[in-house]
Formats: structure tokens, C-alpha cells, sequence
């Protein structure tokens, strides 16, 4: 079974309408109903594996997204560049296709039994750039124009993974933004929401998007979450029949599906393991920061991508012993240890490889690397790194993309 035979649900939409509590209760719904009618067979939970994603990934390249999308860093980047929309926008989108396209390898990579039902559950997938044009083209008619290449640089993710979005929508609610926390990123600023939110249903007219429209939130009141679940699902033909009371699945219930196989939940351990097999477990342990990793963790998964990348650094300068000391890193995580192997990443497949290699020359203008510099050698908030100018994600990019190119 290809992963292009697997069903894929990629979860979009505008911030806080219930994305993560929609990926959470679908999975839910494949793992704990009583049986899952798909294709005229039927399976029972112990026969259906569900691999979950979430986009960005923060493991590394995914916590340079974050500091992109800031304005003390990436806003400051961009504007002393004074690239031009286009050029922005390229460098933006490649950054996220390029953390999808290390996500698909290791989807790619897991064993798929013919008897068993696979189905990929994400949230944000490939149209989540909807957003990131509406950073670029402030214009309504320019920008919805522009949407017309929307998935350009994720072209070899969607024609492996044929993925079908569902926009999720709390529009009758009248909210808006992300719900009144606050912007955390230059992408939640209410232009940007409300430019994407006219991008996303331009797409549900667009067949080739197989988007499919539910609504989260009716008025002031959430909608039940089985309804929301069996709707997400019924998109790609999949029935579930009684199903879980959400409310009383506690953490301990997921781990156990975690244990069994029937969830696997692709986050920075898996992309470590992937890349690096020389690594034993305890050392991944150690790289990734991750004890009893959890997807709906999310402060946790967002300050483990910071801290990857000064060790990733380190090993690809040959470093064996690698030392991390600096006042954001959580020690107990963290610390000084000796690896057992030389950090040598896994060959790539040359398709996968050369299509990378084309978002970060072509498709860039060979700017990318210097971007990932950049964003790699600050903390969040733009203070630099007293450790080291070297750049573990530029020498993870170039070793496994581009090999051929010295930046050093």
C-alpha cells in the first residue's frame, strides 16, 4: 500500500475554529469507536492505524518557521532584504514545503500491512499557504489571483499523498482571528485571517482543492464533537459506529494506542529516527528533548525544536560530544552527552532529493539557505545565540539536499 492509497484528511482553515480539537476527536473516533465502515469492509479499532501530523513539525525546521513568523525576526529580515512579494512569498512557502517533504519520508517509511486501515490525519496541510499569501499580497484582488499557484511548492507532496482538505469554519459565530489571545505570530494579524478566510472558501468552488466545507460553531455554542468528527470523516467515506464520549478519553488512553501501533503520531522522535538511524533511543531521547512525547503538548513541542538545533550544529561539525549550555534549555532534557555513533543522516530517496534541491535553489533564487542561517543562529525573540555562527539546519539542508554546495 502506497501512501497515496492511504486516506488523507488535512484539517484547514483561519485561527480558532477548533482545528486541533477536530484532529484530536477524529482520531479519537478511528481508535476508540466500536467498529469503521470504510469501502464496504469493516475494521475494528485494533485494525485501523491512524498516523497523525501537525504542520508546522517543530523539531528544527519547524521552529524556524516560528521565528519567520515573527516580526522581531523574520519581518525584520524581509523588510532589510527588501525582497519583492514574490520573493517572499517563495522563501516562505519553501520553508514549509520542505518540513512536509521530511514528513512524507518518514510517512513513506512505515510498514503498511494490506489487512489494516491507514488513514493520515493532519493538521494544516498544503493549503495552509493560503495564509501565507495573504502575508504577501495585502490586496484583495492581487491576492486572490495569486492563489492560483497556492500549492506550487508542496506540488510533489500532494501528488504523493492526495490529500483531501477539510475547511473548518465558525463563521456564524462571528469571531474572528484566533480567538482573542492575542497575536503570537505576523500570521495571526487579522488582515492576514481575514484575507485567508475569502482564500479558503475560494477554494471550495475549486475542484481540483477536493475541499470540503464543516462548520465548527454555531452562534456562541461549539457544535456536538461527534458531529463534527462524523462530518470530517464522511468526507473521504468513512463511517464510525458508536463512537467514544470524547469527554472521558484521558491521555493514558492514547498512549496506550500508542503503544500498540495503532497511533502513530509523527513528531520530532520520528523525524529524528528517520533521519539519523545510527542514533540508539536514548540518544534520540536526548536530541529531540522528548519524554513521552504528545502532539497536544504543544508548549513542550514548541521549545523542543528550539533547542534541537544547536546539537544538530554541533554533529555535523563532527562533534561528537555534544555541549549545550545556554539559559533556554531545560537541563533535565538536555545537557552534555556523548554520542555512541557519528550523527550520519539517512540517504534520500532522489526524487524526494531533487525536488528539495529545486525549493532551495530554483524556486528561491538561492536564498534559502541564507534565510534558515539567519533564523537558525537567533533565539525567538531575536537575541543571537552565544554558542556558535554555525547553523545545524543549514548543514542538515545542504547534507541531505544539496551536498554538492560548500555554504561554509
Amino acid at each position: 500500500m502506497s501512501n497515496h492509497e492511504v486516506p488523507n484528511i488535512h484539517l484547514e482553515g483561519k485561527d480558532s475554529v477548533g482545528k486541533g480539537d477536530a484532529a484530536k476527536n477524529t482520531v479519537a473516533s478511528l481508535l476508540f469507536s466500536k467498529e469503521i465502515h470504510f469501502e464496504g469492509r469493516s475494521y475494528s479499532p485494533q485494525d485501523v492505524v491512524v498516523l497523525q501530523t501537525d504542520f508546522p513539525q517543530y523539531w528544527g525546521l519547524g521552529a524556524l518557521i516560528r521565528k519567520m513568523n515573527s516580526r522581531q525576526v523574520g519581518g525584520k529580515y524581509f523588510a532589510e532584504k527588501s525582497y519583492s512579494p514574490e520573493e517572499t512569498l517563495h522563501l516562505r512557502k519553501a520553508m514549509y514545503a520542505i518540513d512536509r517533504l521530511v514528513t512524507l519520508l518518514v510517512m513513506e517509511s512505515i510498514p503498511k500491512n494490506p489487512n489494516k486501515l491507514y488513514i493520515h490525519i493532519s493538521d494544516r496541510g498544503p493549503y495552509s499557504q493560503t495564509v501565507t499569501h495573504a502575508v504577501c499580497f495585502t490586496e484583495k484582488n492581487r491576492y486572490l489571483h495569486s492563489l492560483e499557484s497556492v500549492v506550487d511548492a508542496d506540488e510533489c507532496y500532494v501528488s504523493r499523498v492526495n490529500p483531501r482538505s477539510i475547511l473548518l469554519d465558525a463563521a456564524e459565530s462571528g469571531i474572528g482571528g484566533n480567538g482573542g489571545r492575542g497575536e503570537l505570530d505576523e500570521l495571526e494579524k487579522p488582515l492576514y485571517q481575514q484575507l485567508s478566510e475569502k482564500g479558503f472558501e475560494w477554494f471550495l468552488e475549486q475542484p481540483e482543492a477536493h475541499m470540503t466545507k464543516v462548520v465548527t460553531r454555531k452562534g456562541k455554542q461549539w457544535r456536538p464533537r461527534q458531529e463534527i468528527a462524523t462530518e470530517i470523516l464522511d468526507s473521504i467515506g468513512v463511517e464510525c459506529t458508536e463512537m467514544p464520549d470524547f469527554e472521558k478519553l484521558k491521555a493514558r488512553d492514547f498512549a496506550g494506542k500508542r503503544r500498540s501501533g495503532n497511533l502513530v503520531q509523527i513528531g520530532a522522535t520520528e523525524l529524528m529516527n528517520y533521519l539519523y538511524p545510527s542514533i540508539s533511543p536514548e540518544e534520540n531521547l536526548e536530541l529531540s528533548g522528548i519524554h513521552n512525547f504528545d502532539l497536544w503538548r504543544k508548549v513542550a513541542y514548541f521549545s523542543n525544536g528550539d533547542d534541537i538545533s544547536p546539537i544538530v550544529g554541533n554533529a555535523h561539525a563532527d562533534k561528537k560530544e555534544i555541549i549545550v549550555n545556554h539559559e533556554e534549555l531545560n537541563s533535565k532534557q538536555i545537557g552534555r552527552f556523548l554520542l555512541k555513533n557519528p550523527l550520519a543522516p539517512r540517504a534520500i530517496p532522489e526524487d524526494i532529493r531533487s525536488y528539495a534541491y529545486y525549493l532551495i535553489t530554483e524556486y528561491t533564487g538561492g536564498e534559502l539557505l541564507e534565510l534558515v542561517h539567519y533564523l537558525d543562529k537567533l533565539h525567538a525573540h531575536g537575541r543571537v545565540y552565544s554558542e556558535s555562527e554555525r547553523s545545524g539546519y543549514v548543514e542538515l539542508l545542504r547534507t541531505l539536499f544539496v551536498p554538492e554546495v560548500r555554504y561554509w
